[in-house]
């Protein structure tokens, strides 16, 4: 099984900017950026077919915010009967920011899959701390026959995460149980991005993150292969996003 997170989906549909990941068919693909242009008019969550993938969005008309979260799900592959997409917003937000839930089934594991663009910017790093923590806790309150895997743009700094007491025991930091890969540890990285002008500064951050809490019973997903991916330049010389993606590839147990 495979999980593409990349910032921004809207991209991907109209460039194919992923295309060499893209035909590799991830079963879940998880979206922060999803822009309104792609999805119809006067729905809060729309469902669209995009090549062999089921698009389920966030998206809701009365917001002034021009994107939102998506999840992508592989029709062929995973099982969704009987799943119903769960839109949960951050009550402190103040950039419309959102939680999104889907449970599936696949290969025999049952799965609850999440997605978020958590809050953006340094100023907001209390609302953002906030928003993780709520994350975490709807993580380990799932039922212990489930595997739960989270996977988005958190703008988190390392210092954030320690600050809210780090990960619980039970929950992983996909990137660290594959080896922490130094190769694939900044997905906002300016010394290899140019698409932002930071005035000659070149930050490098693990703002994009995959957390999983495994099941305690029943068919175990563990992360084997981390990457990063978007490298490629468009067309036009830019990358897709500021941010790289995040390919990650699950085993069972």
């Amino acid at each position: 099984m495979a999980i593409l997170t990349c910032p921004c989906l809207w991209i991907v549909l109209g460039d194919a900017s992923y295309h060499k990941e893209w035909v590799y068919g991830p079963e879940m693909i998880n979206g922060s950026q999803f822009f309104s242009k792609f999805m119809r008019h006067g729905q809060i969550f729309s469902t669209v077919v995009v090549a062999e993938y089921i698009v389920l969005s966030g998206h809701q008309p009365h917001h002034n915010f021009s994107y939102f979260n998506a999840i992508l799900i592989r029709s062929s592959t995973v099982n969704t009967e009987n799943s119903k997409l769960e839109y949960l917003p951050f009550e402190n937000s103040v950039q419309g920011r959102h939680f999104l839930t889907f449970p599936i089934r696949f290969a025999g594991s049952d799965i609850i899959l999440m997605t978020s663009h958590l809050e953006s910017c340094k100023p907001l790093s209390k609302e953002r701390k906030s928003q993780f923590r709520e994350i975490l806790l709807y993580m380990r309150r799932r039922r212990n026959g489930v595997n739960v895997i989270f996977g988005g743009d958190t703008n988190l700094r390392d210092r954030e995460v320690e600050a809210v007491g780090g990960l619980p025991n039970e929950v992983l930091d996909a990137w660290a149980s594959c080896g922490s890969p130094h190769d694939s540890e900044f997905t906002w990285d300016m010394s290899e991005n140019d698409n932002k002008d930071m005035n000659g500064a070149k930050p490098k951050l693990r703002f994009d993150r995959i957390f999983l809490r495994p099941a305690q019973k029943g068919k175990v997903v563990r992360p084997r292969i981390f990457t990063l991916i978007g490298k490629q330049r468009l067309s036009g010389g830019r990358f897709a996003s500021d941010h790289w993606g995040i390919w990650l590839e699950f085993s069972f147990d």
